[in-house]
């Protein structure tokens, strides 16, 4: 039982002092992204331990600048081509997962 204090106390120490980030279960970072869809292409990538992930990979224009963004599975219908959209997500390691998308400014 002394250990495990001893290294509930470390842990909590290291926590503090920013030597450990908490990540996932205990805070889920909510990211977005926005412009002109000017490209949507369903496709497959490498997700974690070799596992293959269907993605929506898309590609936003704003204020000239192309950003792109591979999204969990198949949300095309969502991000219609020549609209502005407004995508909130959680990230991921292969892909972000959709929380919702607005079309329009």
């Amino acid at each position: 039982m002394p250990r495990v204090a001893l290294a509930l106390v470390c842990l909590l120490q290291l926590t503090s002092c920013g030597g450990v980030t908490a990540g996932g279960f205990f805070f889920n970072p909510v990211s977005t992204i926005s412009g002109e869809v000017s490209i949507v292409q369903i496709t497959v990538v490498s997700g974690p331990n070799g596992t293959s992930v269907q993605v929506t990979a898309v590609t936003f224009i704003n204020n000239g600048s192309a950003n792109s963004m591979n999204f969990c599975g198949n949300v095309a219908k969502e991000m219609p081509v020549g609209s502005f959209v407004t995508v909130s997500f959680n990230p991921g390691s292969a892909c972000g997962s959709v929380i919702s998308v607005q079309v329009g400014h």
